[in-house]
């Protein structure tokens, strides 16, 4: 499955661990136990989602490529992963040449 494909299925959002609220019952610690499980979880996602989006705009290998995704993700990700996905595909056009050659400042 590629990265469109992941981003149309939600698959960034598919996590094997449900929020905890307060009608399961748990004790304080448990809940936060189950709220750091949930947040890794999604954490987990974001960084699938950073790796195959540097990877599908061919910046993975740019010295830069974590403050890229970085500000794609800031200045997309409260309209989504499909935003970012959007803000990152014109935002990686400023670091290529135009035969295609990844522009790296020495």
């Amino acid at each position: 499955m590629d990265l469109k494909d992941r981003l149309d299925t939600d698959y960034y959002l598919m996590v094997d661990v449900s929020y905890p609220t307060s009608d399961m019952g748990l004790s304080k610690p448990e809940r936060l136990a189950a709220i750091r499980a949930y947040n890794e979880a999604h954490n987990k996602k974001r960084k699938e989602f950073e790796f195959d989006l540097l990877e599908a705009t061919g910046l993975e290998d740019h010295p830069n490529a974590k403050a890229i995704f970085q500000f794609a993700w800031d200045e997309g990700h409260s309209g989504g992963f499909r935003e970012v996905y959007n803000f990152m595909q014109d935002l990686a056009e400023l670091f290529f040449d135009k035969s295609g050659r990844l522009l790296v400042k020495p």
